[in-house]
C-alpha cells in the first residue's frame, strides 16, 4: 500500500501536466436560427424558427471542420407542396413545414471575426424524403463565444429546390477541457 499510493499520485500528477500542455481542438454550440423561404418554397411558405447543434474540430484558430444537425420548421398555408422528392403529396404537421439537415461544413476565419462557411449534407423532411442540401453562411463572432451569421440554403429536388435565406444566432464553447 506504501507504494502504491506515491506510484498512483505521480501517474495523476503526470496526467494532468499532460492534459495542461494539450491542445483542445474540439468545439460545440448551439444556436437559434430565423429564416425566410425565396423561389416557390416561398408562395407556399411565410417564415421558418429552428434551432441548431453544430460540433467544430480546429486545425488552427482560423481554419475548422464542421458538422451541423438542428430542426427547422417554416409556417404556411398549403398543404401540398409538388417541389418535394417523394412521389405522394407532403402534408405539413401541425408544427409547420419541417427541415431537420445534417451538414458538413468548412469554416475559415478571416480578419477581425468575420468568418465563411461553406456547407454540404442531407435534409430530412418531417413527411417523408431525404434530400441533398447546399449551404453557404457568413457571420461575425461579436464576442468570444457568441457568433451572428446569415446563410442561403438549397434543398434539391426532383422537381426544383426549397431554399431560404436565414439568420442566427450561437453560442459556442469548449469541449473536452480548454
Amino acid at each position: 500500500m506504501q507504494k502504491i499510493l506515491p506510484t498512483f499520485t505521480l501517474l495523476l500528477l503526470s496526467f494532468s501536466v499532460f492534459a495542461q500542455k494539450k491542445t483542445n481542438h474540439f468545439q460545440a454550440g448551439v444556436g437559434v436560427e430565423a429564416g425566410l423561404p425565396v423561389g416557390d418554397f416561398g408562395k407556399d411558405y411565410s417564415h421558418g424558427l429552428g434551432a441548431s447543434l453544430k460540433l467544430a474540430y480546429h486545425f488552427n484558430p482560423n481554419i475548422a471542420l464542421t458538422l451541423q444537425t438542428g430542426y427547422m420548421s417554416f409556417v404556411g398555408q398549403n398543404t401540398n407542396y409538388s417541389v418535394l422528392s417523394h412521389s405522394t403529396s407532403f402534408k405539413p404537421t401541425e408544427l409547420g413545414f419541417i427541415l431537420i439537415p445534417l451538414k458538413l461544413g468548412y469554416r475559415t476565419t478571416v480578419a477581425n471575426g468575420f468568418f465563411f462557411e461553406p456547407q454540404a449534407g442531407i435534409t430530412t423532411l418531417a413527411g417523408g424524403g431525404t434530400n441533398v442540401t447546399f449551404a453557404f453562411c457568413a457571420g461575425y463572432t461579436i464576442a468570444p463565444g457568441l457568433d451572428v451569421s446569415g446563410r442561403f440554403e438549397a434543398i434539391s429536388a426532383e422537381a426544383g429546390s426549397l431554399s431560404f435565406v436565414g439568420i442566427g444566432a450561437s453560442y459556442n464553447f469548449p469541449l473536452l477541457g480548454k
